[in-house]
């Protein structure tokens, strides 16, 4: 579906076993332990936002030099550009944006209808598309080539979007291109069975999380589980980001 400016898939919502098990000998301890997370239904970009959409709202931007690089993903993104872009993008659309600040703090309101960044949870469910392995399409590494631009094919550089294989959800990179913004703070995995959680309640480290991978990392760092964190004034020609928006009725 095309929901302003993005084409969106809906996803339903559901349970799912966020994180890595023990017998992934890939596995970091950061993504342990494996727990059973539930997320609300939402809409998600099918790709990371282009860079001929981010430099339509972001015209102060220099993300691009050059007409053939307006369908590669915006990258050199920092996580308060994506939190601009998200608010920005919503009031052209005529939705209410969900950031806002107080007190020097970053706070998003869950019930506005806008445009906004994907929690880890999101992510990692759109990601995984109902499977459990370490990528949306099976355990092996060899048959990322095919799903993903990484540093085995990429040559050192971002690529165009949508020009490998969409998970079963119909979401093109999710693994790989560019490190995605989410809006969690990173905080430690606790076992026990959440419900759309958001990261930490307080502000503690001040990072914040990235998922996917990007075309210059190994394969390590494009399973579905993987975790990355940053300052969110990190702007590294890798980072990028997608968004998500739940419409009113599906607020929770």
């Amino acid at each position: 579906m095309r929901d302003g400016s993005l084409l969106m898939v809906e996803l339903p919502g559901g349970r799912f076993l966020m994180g890595s098990p023990d017998s992934d000998d890939l596995a970091r301890d950061k993504e342990k332990p494996r727990h059973e997370v539930t997320v609300s239904p939402f809409r998600i970009a099918i790709t990371p936002v282009t860079v001929e959409l981010y430099r339509r709202i972001m015209p102060e931007s220099s993300a691009a030099q050059s007409e053939a690089e307006a369908r590669w993903p915006a990258k050199g993104v920092t996580w308060f550009d994506a939190i601009e872009f998200c608010n920005r993008l919503s009031e052209r659309a005529g939705y209410r944006p969900c950031y806002s600040q107080r007190s020097g703090q970053w706070r998003c309101d869950w019930r506005a209808d806008g445009y906004r960044l994907p929690t880890e949870a999101e992510w990692e469910y759109a990601c995984r598309a109902g499977t459990t392995t370490r990528y949306s399409f099976g355990d092996d590494p060899a048959d990322l080539d095919s799903h993903a631009w990484y540093a085995g094919n990429a040559k050192d550089h971002v690529q165009p979007v949508a020009t490998q294989r969409a998970n079963l959800w119909g979401l093109y990179d999710m693994h790989g291109n560019v490190w995605e913004w989410c809006w969690d703070e990173y905080e430690a995995y606790s076992p026990k069975p959440a419900r759309n959680p958001r990261g930490p309640k307080q502000s503690t480290s001040g990072r914040r999380v990235l998922r996917g991978g990007s075309f210059d990392f190994s394969p390590e760092f494009l399973r579905s589980a993987r975790r990355f964190f940053v300052d969110p004034v990190g702007w590294f020609r890798r980072f990028g980001f997608r968004c998500v928006r739940v419409p009113p009725q599906q607020v929770d």
